[in-house]
């Protein structure tokens, strides 16, 4: 396990940016395949509070806009 533990700054990078997909692919999986619209929002507004600079920003404000506007 502790091997696993990102030592230099360039495995660190890897796994933050594997964490930021990874709230990104867990909100579209709730917002497309489960209907879960609600979770969807919380995926998508931890991805932008933890990773404000994502790229993944204007997809996920854009899924953020059609939540609220459905409800």
């Amino acid at each position: 396990m502790i091997d696993q533990i990102p030592k230099t700054e360039k495995q660190r990078a890897e796994a933050l940016a594997k964490i930021e997909e990874g709230y990104f692919k867990l909100g579209d999986l709730y917002y497309f395949q489960l209907d879960e619209k609600e979770n969807a929002s919380q995926s998508y507004t931890k991805l932008l509070d933890r990773f404000p600079r994502s790229e993944f920003e204007p997809e996920v404000l854009y899924k953020l806009y059609l939540i609220e506007r459905d409800k």
